[in-house]
Formats: C-alpha cells, structure tokens, sequence
C-alpha cells in the first residue's frame, strides 16, 4: 500500500515564520519549505498520516487562531491542504523552492538546481528548515550587510549560524576565516553538508554551543549575529570580546517595535549604530564601538 501525505501550504507574514514552522515539524512535517508570496512567505510542509485525517485538518485550521489569541500578526490566514503520494512528495517539494536573488549578484539555489549563473555569486544549500533558505527578511539583511562591510582577509564569526548561508556567502566574499557557532545539531550537520556544496569548508569552521567567552588568540573583524532580541542582549558580552576595536557588528532578529529599544542597549554598551536597515517587520543594525 502506498503511502499518503498531506502538503500543507499556509500562507503567514514573515513575523511568525518560527512558529508556524515548529509547529508543521511537531504535526510531522519532514522539513518544512518556503517560497515568497508578496510580501508574505507560503510555508509548506508534508506530513505523513495513518489515520484520523480530520482531527489533523482541524489543528491546522485552528492554528492561527491560537497565534491570533497570543497577539501575533497572522495576516490573510490562507491555508491550503492536499494529499500527495509517498512516491512523489520529494519531488513536488523541489517545486516549491525557486532561485532566490538576494541582490543583483548574490543568488541562494537548492542543491539539485543545475542552473548556471555565471555572473553571480552562487550560494548552494541542502533546503531543511524554512528560517536558514535565505528567504526570510533577516538572513537577506545580513547577506546585503555582509556584502557591503566585510573586507577581503576578515576573519568573521557568524552566531547562531543555522543553515550556514552566511558563513558561506562570508567566504565567497574574501574572509580568510569563518567561524560559526549554533546549539542545534542538526543545524550544525545542514551547515556542514553546505560548506562542501560551496567548497569553502577550508575556510569555515561550524561549532556547537554558543560564541565563546574566551578571547580567542587573533581577533575577528565582524561578527554577524542573526539572532532575537533577548540572545543579543544575553550574549552580548561574549560577543564583544571577540571583535578587535575597529571590527562591525551586525545584528539581526530584531523586530521594528523593538528598534529604540535595542538602539538604546547599543549606546548603553558603547556601541554606534553606524547602518539601520529595514525589511517587513525586521530591522537590522550595523555597529562599531
């Protein structure tokens, strides 16, 4: 017998994308994929049944509702159900992940896209977890001010590096060395296998646990902190202790009602907002000290 899934398409501002995608994971999701939708993200997700197919349809439905109940955005609510056949739902997910031009030379692909942009940089990824594609607002901030501050020979740190898109879009760019911590192992190994697809593992190294406290023996130039308001402000310290006196942060995960807020911690840390970038609802922030 054949096995069936479910496809899941639900269409969510990108403010909730974490969310909504832990919960297709904890429905069963094996991934979660994501694709833009104006200026929303379709979130899709396939999810194997063995029964009880109704009481699954009603938790989804009813998914936004509890989201809406806890004061988050949760925009037009179009959610989008099929059944798909074991045999075919790999590749009716390859389907949902297009080319995604983060600027006029950088591009993200999936691994099995054999298209050739001569003229750009390329950025190969395994897709898994929808936040780490490139598509979400706060990666293509950092990857526009990675591109824009880091200099050839900088020696970088990417925290809470997930998929990897940044460390490797650090070492296309001239870093001499990447280092990139997350607490998620199976971030760490998705990272892993996206250093060999881009070539750059001789220049990026992936650790699991958080920045260290340690001052390493030779400084780092930048770090690129893709995070959320209450990590930055807990790690903050750490990471400050990494940085030679003339290095750039850039911080992001931060929400647009957060702005002030975070820009008044920066000062207080004697750190100046040299850059402020918005996309959606998220904000990214370019210091020095």
């Amino acid at each position: 017998m054949v096995k069936e899934y479910l496809e899941i398409e639900i269409i969510v501002p990108q403010v909730i994308t974490d969310q909504v995608s832990n919960f297709l994971i904890e429905l069963g999701s094996i991934g979660v994929w994501s694709k833009p939708n104006g200026d929303s993200l379709a979130l899709i997700g396939y999810s194997a049944f063995e029964s009880d197919l109704e009481a699954v349809k009603s938790s989804i439905y009813h998914y936004p509702d509890e989201l809406r109940a806890l004061g988050f955005p949760v925009g037009e609510n179009r959610i989008d159900l099929r059944k798909i056949k074991d045999k075919n739902w790999m590749e009716e997910s390859k389907s949902n992940f297009e080319p995604i031009f983060v600027t006029d030379d950088i591009v993200i692909i999936p691994n099995w896209d054999g298209s050739s942009f001569p003229d750009k940089i390329v950025i190969r990824i395994k897709p898994g977890m929808a936040f780490g594609t490139g598509a979400h607002a706060t990666t293509q901030l950092c990857m526009r001010a990675i591109k824009k501050f880091l200099k050839s020979g900088d020696r970088v740190v990417d925290v809470g590096c997930g998929s990897g898109i940044l460390s490797i879009l650090s070492a296309k760019l001239g870093a001499s060395f990447v280092l990139g911590w997350d607490i998620d192992q199976d971030a760490i190994e998705n990272a892993s296998e996206n250093l060999t697809l881009n070539q750059v593992e001789s220049l990026v190294e992936i650790k699991q646990g958080t920045v260290s406290a340690n001052i390493p023996p030779e400084s780092f130039n930048l770090v690129v902190a893709n995070l959320n308001k209450r990590e930055i402000f807990e790690s903050f310290e750490k990471i400050k202790m990494q940085i030679n006196d003339k290095g750039v942060f850039i911080f992001s995960g931060i929400l647009k009602e957060e702005e002030n807020e975070v820009n008044d911690f920066f000062q207080k840390k004697s750190l100046k907002s040299v850059e402020i970038v918005r996309q959606d609802d998220w904000v990214c922030f370019v210091c020095k000290k």
